[in-house]
């Protein structure tokens, strides 16, 4: 899997888990990544049987985006790992502090926090989903 398939299946498999089923354009503006190439890569999660497309009913042009139960099962699983790795990484590295400047190397927010942007007004973290 490459990080572009791991940060959009992390990202649908978190808003499918607090009830929303994005499209190809929420998907990105989540994610992080752009339109075209969130286009060219959810086939391929697609293939893999990771994410099912619907059609959306009030736009029969649209699709909604959904993980199948193998997705569901992989996607918090990829995260924990990915998770530890950012953390045994990031280890030797100091706490970023609010004097930390721009293009200084210091220890990161999770990956759950980078990867998949809470929305407006969410108060609850996907690092803080159970899995």
């Amino acid at each position: 899997m490459t990080h572009v398939q791991f940060v959009l299946l992390a990202c649908t498999w978190w808003l499918n888990e607090q009830g929303a089923h994005p499209n190809q354009v929420r998907l990105p503006a989540q994610a992080g990544t752009e339109i075209k190439m969130t286009s060219q890569v959810v086939p391929s999660l697609e293939k893999k049987g990771l994410v099912e497309r619907e059609v959306e009913p009030a736009d029969s042009r649209a699709r909604r985006l959904r993980v199948t139960r193998r997705g569901a099962r992989l996607a918090p699983r990829a995260i924990a790992v990915v998770e530890a790795v950012d953390a045994e990484f990031f280890s030797a590295l100091p706490p970023a502090t609010p004097s930390t400047t721009a293009g200084t190397c210091s220890r990161s927010p999770t990956v759950a926090a980078v990867v998949c942007r809470r929305a407006p007004g969410a108060t609850l973290s996907w690092a803080a989903s159970s899995y």
